[in-house]
């Protein structure tokens, strides 16, 4: 028969009660960063284009509630169309369809800043919105966009890129 006293016994159940919580903690740790990373992939699926990788309409509709509800400061707002991607889907195929948008959207994202958000509305058509917008700066930036797609043009003549361009500065509340 073997006989330990109350010492050694209680000494034992501590450490077995330690173990138990440092596992209990691990693993409820690991159930947060599990549950962290899934909701970051949700959101990346969510408001990103599946394509092009640029913010898609989700986003857009997310950011416009977002500025609505935030300090009033100047918005720029940027409606660029890709011309010709029907014609050039019937001609060249999808794949050249598909290779046409994401370079526009390549360009257009090199001539904005890091903090604005380059967005894919859908089909041909894209956006961007710019935080504490000036027309100027604004405006500079468009013209950027044209003269990089017209060097792109030059090297790579093959699929021609064309975008037509409009932009405005207003504050959110300006709409009705």
């Amino acid at each position: 028969v073997l006989v330990q006293n109350t010492d050694e016994i209680l000494a034992s159940s501590t450490r077995f009660v330690w173990l138990i919580s440092v596992f209990l903690v691990m693993a409820f740790l690991c159930v947060i960063g599990v549950v962290y990373l899934s909701t970051v992939n949700l959101l990346h699926l969510g408001f990103r284009d599946a394509l092009t990788g640029l913010y898609n309409r989700n986003y857009l509709e997310h950011e416009i509630l977002r500025l609505a509800t935030a300090r009033p400061q100047p918005i720029g707002f940027v409606s660029i169309d890709v011309d010709g991607l029907k014609l050039v889907n019937d001609t060249c195929g999808h794949s050249a369809g598909d290779v046409l948008l994401m370079t526009a959207g390549k360009i257009i994202k090199e001539c904005f800043n890091h903090n604005d958000h380059v967005i894919r509305l859908g089909g041909d058509e894209l956006a961007v919105v710019v935080q504490m917008a000036e027309a100027g700066a604004l405006q500079k930036a468009c013209q950027q966009v044209r003269d990089k797609i017209a060097a792109h043009n030059l090297e790579n003549g093959a699929v021609p890129v064309s975008v037509s361009i409009g932009w405005a500065v207003g504050y959110a509340d300006d709409a009705p």
